[in-house]
């Protein structure tokens, strides 16, 4: 699925202030971009932090 696919979001997209995205391809500071290049075109708003899917997983569990 992808964000622009996500219909009900889009209508909040530019009131959205933070969006922390964790994927399992978010490992390098290199492939983060990307992901954070694509979600700042939805999110023109938002500060945008990703991270490696690891990194949820170390919140979740504290």
């Amino acid at each position: 699925m992808s964000v622009r696919s996500a219909g009900e979001l889009l209508k909040y997209a530019d009131q959205i202030e933070v969006v922390f995205f964790y994927g399992s391809g978010c490992s390098s500071k290199k492939l983060q971009n990307i992901v954070d290049r694509a979600l700042s075109k939805v999110f023109v708003q938002s500060h945008i932090y990703v991270n490696h899917d690891i990194v949820a997983a170390a919140f979740a569990t504290l």
